[in-house]
């Protein structure tokens, strides 16, 4: 905000904000929460869809010090009463009553969440040790109850310092995110393209209108989707040839691709495709781009520089350099363990390796 300040931060369908007003709605949605009683080290969960406040509420409630839980709108209530007795959250930030959580004192994110602060109250951040929780993502919960990971200010920040090396995202890019905030990966993904000085589109939802619109209209230099998504709006795009021929790179994560994936996106999507693989616990793990891909039938991507990975028997002894079998990784800021109690499943922590049940082989080149 100090650097660029007139640059855009946010861009939805009916406003653009910059780096400056998204600092001072930042500022006065701190100012709220703090007036609302919320403190440092206080556990909030945010249950708000895809918008520029999502983002806006998260940053505010790390300015204070507080830990924001991102969940999804639409979790059913024994769901919501599960997770409001395993974290005991201070208050819950809303639009409204629907989405207010049993017990749970309610915030509602309105007009008067973003009111003018009064000179006198124009304080400083507070000075938040950088070993103290930013966010805590949850796992889908597809293998048993979502497993918790403590995201710190100093871990988030590194991973960011460490993606920078690999994958600058600086001014002038704009990054639309089309997968749910409430998921770790692309939360964290626009958390990046802010610290790094870039703007995020944000779309209204999830849909091919919205992907088209949201490209034609406002640059879109980078998207992050799913595969499984991305392919379900194919027979709809209204183009026989690639749809958005100058996206710098679609992110896809959630599964393999293969090199007939490769090709039929690049035909009808964008010729610029890439494959990330990783997870809540410890985010970016492999990335390919679209001739690695294609080299390289099978593989997910190439390691990242800063992960080591290995794969071991079902006993846990390491196997000969590519041979398959369960995998494991540890890495720079990797955590060793998840937060409280969690059912058991896959994705585990074991003698300084994450282990994410998923079987592979790692090749000399470093190719997964």
């Amino acid at each position: 905000a100090r650097a660029n300040p007139h640059a855009a931060a946010l861009i939805e369908p009916d406003r653009a904000i910059s780096h400056a007003e998204l600092a001072e709605m930042v500022l006065r949605a701190a100012h709220a929460f703090t007036r609302n009683g919320l403190a440092a080290g206080d556990r909030v969960a945010i249950r708000l869809p895809n918008s520029a406040l999502h983002l806006v509420v998260q940053l505010a409630l790390a300015r204070i010090g507080a830990v924001s839980i991102p969940l999804h709108t639409s979790k059913p209530a024994d769901e919501l009463a599960a997770f409001a007795a395993r974290f005991t959250p201070a208050a819950v930030i809303a639009r409204g009553p629907a989405q207010a959580i049993d017990g749970v004192p309610l915030i509602l994110a309105d007009d008067d969440l973003l009111q003018p602060v009064p000179a006198e109250h124009r304080r400083r951040p507070v000075a938040v040790a950088q070993d103290a929780l930013f966010c805590i993502a949850l796992s889908s919960g597809t293998t048993g109850a979502p497993k918790a990971i403590g995201w710190t200010h100093e871990r988030l920040l590194g991973h960011w310092r460490l993606q920078q090396g690999v994958r600058a995202f600086g001014p002038g890019v704009r990054f639309l995110p089309f997968m749910g905030f409430d998921a770790f990966y692309p939360g964290a993904a626009c958390l990046f393209v802010l610290f790094g000085g870039g703007a995020v589109v944000v779309t209204p939802d999830v849909s091919l209108h919205s992907l088209e619109h949201a490209v034609d209209r406002f640059g879109v230099t980078h998207v992050l989707s799913s595969s499984a998504l991305i392919f379900r709006f194919l027979e709809s795009l209204s183009s026989t040839g690639p749809r958005f021929p100058g996206l710098a790179a679609l992110r896809l994560a959630g599964s393999p691709l293969s090199p007939q994936m490769v090709r039929t996106l690049m035909r009808r999507v964008t010729p610029n495709i890439v494959n990330d693989y990783g997870s809540t616990e410890v985010g970016l793990t492999a990335s390919g781009d679209r001739d690695f891909l294609l080299r390289r039938p099978g593989a997910v991507g190439r390691l990242m520089p800063w992960v080591e990975a290995q794969t071991v028997d079902d006993g846990g002894a390491p196997l000969a350099d590519g041979s398959p079998g369960v995998l494991r990784f540890r890495g720079t800021g990797y955590p060793t363990t998840y937060l409280g109690e969690h059912e058991s499943g896959a994705g585990e922590f074991r003698d300084g390796w994450f282990y994410p049940g998923d079987y592979g082989r790692v090749l000399p080149d470093r190719a997964l």
